[in-house]
């Protein structure tokens, strides 16, 4: 039998999960002209994706360049601090930066932008403050919809994190799909592990 406290844990996970699903739900109506734009931006991308941000917007920005290489779009992630300390050398006037920030201030993710910009480097911005700085230097926004993270804090990326995850996933599911890609190519690309094995119908 569920003591009262176990049942207090389980319904706080849940509340946790219905939130952030909820943010996915808001999502999915600000997927407009401008997530068509971004398709074909990086489509004529004649060099890479180069994707950035600081923290959890990192990861997620990270995670994004791992995912459009595996679909066969190349793509790099470059921590924005780091990039201001020398690694914004290896973005070219080829490249497409695609720069993550939910509230679209962040320092380093900001001046990264403009420093790209300034070469000529096309500057998708991925955020939830379509007035900030960073969508000010973007020629993309996609713009994440308001939402109150999920701790009582209303601090810990939550919901945030989610709905960036969720853009940069229907970004590339999209972009996947107009390449007409064939799991056997996607298994060139993943050989490894069960679901490269699965891809190469091995």
């Amino acid at each position: 039998m569920r003591t009262d406290e176990t049942r207090a844990v389980i319904n706080a996970g849940r509340e946790v999960v219905r939130r952030e699903a909820a943010a996915l739900t808001a999502l999915a109506t600000r997927i407009d002209d401008s997530f068509a734009h971004a398709v074909r931006r990086v489509e004529s991308c004649r060099g890479r994706v180069v994707t950035s941000g600081i923290g959890k917007s990192g990861l997620v920005a990270a995670r994004q360049a791992s995912l459009l290489s595996t679909i066969g779009i190349p793509a790099f992630h470059v921590h924005a601090g780091d990039a201001l300390h020398g690694d914004a050398g290896a973005i070219t006037s080829d490249d497409v930066l695609m720069a993550v920030s939910y509230s679209g201030e962040t320092t380093e993710v900001c001046n990264l932008a403009g420093i790209v910009q300034a070469r000529g480097v096309p500057v998708i911005a991925i955020t939830g403050a379509p007035l900030s700085e960073l969508a000010a230097k973007a020629d993309i926004v996609l713009e994440l919809p308001a939402c109150t993270e999920a701790d009582s804090l209303g601090l810990v990326p939550s919901c945030s994190s989610a709905s960036a995850t969720g853009i940069a996933d229907a970004l590339a599911i999209v972009l996947m799909s107009r390449r007409g890609m064939k799991s056997r190519e996607f298994g060139v690309n993943h050989p490894n592990g069960k679901l490269g094995r699965t891809a190469r119908g091995v």
